[in-house]
């Protein structure tokens, strides 16, 4: 699932119909988990795509999994906002808007339904 490239800015990914949820275990204070997806333009992955988004609940403490359906990634996190396109999806961002001193995240797993 990891594709190699030179930049950051890699070819996007094209899952499966069947593909339903992103899997993560991690360690965090309130986070969003934002997919990347490719731009309109056809250059792939360089920033210009659509930026759907999910909050991922805090556990400062100890590690949490949680799956993600896709159906739940919409843009700028609005409940009708844009869904995200599986057949376009470059990558993933950990976004914190409002950092508190001292906050952390540790990820410790990461699965693509595929």
């Amino acid at each position: 699932m990891i594709t190699a490239s030179e930049s950051n800015d890699g070819v996007p990914v094209n899952l499966s119909d069947d593909s339903k949820f992103v899997q993560i275990t991690y360690i965090t204070q309130p986070i969003k988990l934002q997919a990347r997806e490719g731009n309109e333009n056809g250059t792939g992955c360089i920033h210009g795509g659509s930026h759907p988004r999910v909050d991922l609940p805090s556990s400062p403490n100890k590690f949490k999994t949680i799956k993600i359906p896709w159906k739940n990634f919409r843009q700028d996190g609005l409940k009708n906002g844009k869904l995200l396109d599986i057949h376009n999806l470059c990558k993933f961002n950990f976004v914190n808007y409002s950092p508190a001193p001292g906050a952390l995240i540790e990820i410790k797993a990461v699965i693509i339904e595929n």
